[in-house]
């Protein structure tokens, strides 16, 4: 196994480039499409071959004003997101009393008056369409969220997947979380709440590059372009795009492998990987053949703890422990089985093929800047973006040159899990 060494300097360029060139990179906006193209030009700057481009029908949302008005007791206006492609308030926003309604459930929702009044939910979605339909169709007439995983003071953006994305009919934004404790303390509180989101059809972009193999099968790399719509995405995820980038760059080094090994820039992901779902439907012959796919998803954070979680037989899961190995570490990670439908490696298991996904956190389940404004270059680390690099290269590596230690499978009960999760967010 050669001993990788990625370069952090690389790193903090590619991460310049997409901070300070480029910014925000909503998808379906031109600044996502640069995005690809700026990773395109880098995949061929390194020798990859066969770049290539695939946009796909996206639409694109956005706002100019988002706020809730307090109308009574501690009178203020307090800062909020609009949940992403939801619908604008009328001109003039809509005036109603705040009824707290825990996590929505349907007894949350029987337990209280809701009809013409702005709910307050602690939590999202939960992956429950029949959770959103059942508030469309309440009688509230409008939904303030609190994503209760960060007790904070900034609104966190968040989204539900593309598929599902004319269930709610109602206006809907984010709220911070202690700005929920205070409205929900407050009894028979009045609001304004104002949104002028809106959304149109757009288009979302793939770019992929190979480093061709004397074989048949395939070993994916995967990254995403895109951001939400708030903050630069300098971590989420533009820092597995720079991870790619490097791990790229060297394998190229090494000569042909004996399977080809597809990087991937996938747009669209924040609203449920829809990129990958789509590359996955246009590609299923590549899918079909992939022996691996390595995510690399959010792997910046200053400090935190590594998670390396694994979809695939035990012989991959040894595999990704040998990286941890005190010995000759590579990343110090814990090391998982688990299977999650909320990155790029999801639409791959469905078809299948066995993944890893890299991952970092700073508190439980997710980092404190997560989807917010923080998410900039003053929480990141080069050094740490290098690691994962060299991780990733290490599993490339593995699966593509020579008769990898594992075989393309997923063992019974991890994918029963997957189908359980493809119907219920792809159906």
């Amino acid at each position: 196994m050669p001993q990788f060494s990625a370069s952090a300097d690389a790193i903090e360029r590619h991460l310049h480039v997409l901070y300070r060139d480029i910014g925000n990179r909503l998808g379906a906006t031109r600044a996502e499409r640069r995005a690809a193209e700026y990773v395109g030009d880098q995949m061929r700057q390194i020798g990859l071959q066969n770049v290539t481009f695939e946009s796909f029908p996206f639409h694109v949302w956005g706002y100019e004003t988002a706020e809730v008005q307090v109308l009574s007791g501690e009178q203020r206006t307090v800062e909020c997101i609009p949940i992403a492609n939801s619908m604008p308030t009328p001109e003039g926003g809509v005036e109603a009393e705040v009824v707290s309604v825990d996590h929505a459930m349907p007894a949350d929702l029987a337990m209280h008056d809701v009809e013409g009044k702005i709910l307050l939910i602690w939590g999202l979605h939960g992956g429950d369409t029949g959770k959103l339909q059942a508030l469309n169709d309440c009688g509230a007439v409008g939904l303030l969220w609190v994503d209760d995983r960060f007790p904070v003071e900034w609104p966190v953006s968040a989204g539900i997947p593309y598929g599902w994305r004319d269930i709610l009919q109602l206006p809907q934004v984010t709220v911070p979380y202690w700005e929920g404790l205070k409205l929900a303390r407050e009894p028979s509180v009045r609001v304004r709440l104002v949104s002028d989101a809106w959304r149109e059809e757009g288009e979302s972009v793939n770019v992929f590059a190979d480093l061709p193999g004397s074989g048949d099968e395939f070993v994916h790399m995967g990254a995403h372009t895109d951001s939400v719509i708030v903050g630069v995405g300098a971590e989420d995820d533009g820092s597995g795009l720079a991870a790619m980038l490097e791990a790229a760059r060297m394998l190229a080094e090494l000569g042909r492998p004996t399977r080809t090994i597809r990087f991937c820039g996938f747009g669209a992901e924040e609203q449920l990987s829809e990129g990958a779902r789509v590359y996955v439907e246009m590609h299923p012959d590549e899918a079909d053949r992939t022996r691996l796919m390595v995510q690399l998803d959010s792997v910046a954070a200053i400090t935190g703890r590594n998670q390396l979680m694994v979809v695939g037989p035990e012989e991959l899961m040894a595999a990704a422990r040998g990286l941890t190995d005190p010995e000759a570490p590579v990343l110090s990670a814990e090391v998982m089985e688990h299977v999650s439908p909320y990155s790029d490696m999801f639409p791959f298991n469905v078809c299948g093929a066995p993944s890893v996904f890299l991952h970092r956190m700073n508190q439980a389940g997710t980092r404190y800047f997560h989807h917010s404004h923080l998410d900039d270059l003053q929480s990141i680390s080069y050094e740490v973006i290098a690691t994962h690099a060299n991780a990733a290269a290490h599993l490339a590596h593995l699966a593509a040159f020579g008769d990898p230690p594992f075989a393309r499978n997923i063992p019974d009960e991890q994918m029963a899990e997957v189908r359980e999760l493809e119907e219920k967010f792809f159906a």
